[in-house]
């Protein structure tokens, strides 16, 4: 327990050294490089969880023939992932964007 502590500690102020250095070097502005993408995958992700939930419910209902609440989580959790990935690709490349002189809004 005293050996998980301590690497947590540590890895707390590896962080926070990160941090620190990622604003020295950068400036406060590449703390929110990819900030559009970010938003724009979690409304689309948050608004499918919400929108697909009830016909998932009914398409696994009739494809599966089952009642599994642990099944239909799966399934819309799946297809809502499935659906996002390129934005979190985007986001993905576009936080690795070091040469961006645009800021999170025009990108």
């Amino acid at each position: 327990m005293k050996a998980l502590c301590s690497q947590f500690i540590l890895l707390w102020m590896q962080q926070g050294q990160s941090f620190v250095q990622v604003l020295q070097n950068e400036g406060a502005k590449s703390l929110y490089r990819g900030l559009t993408p970010a938003l724009m995958r979690s409304v689309l992700y948050g608004g499918l969880h919400l929108g697909l939930y009830e016909p998932s419910k009914y398409v696994c209902d009739l494809a599966f023939e089952s009642n599994n609440i642990l099944m239909k989580i799966a399934f819309f959790g799946a297809l809502a992932t499935a659906l996002t990935n390129p934005s979190e690709v985007l986001k993905v490349r576009l936080q690795m964007n070091q040469n961006s002189s645009r800021g999170p809004i025009e990108e």
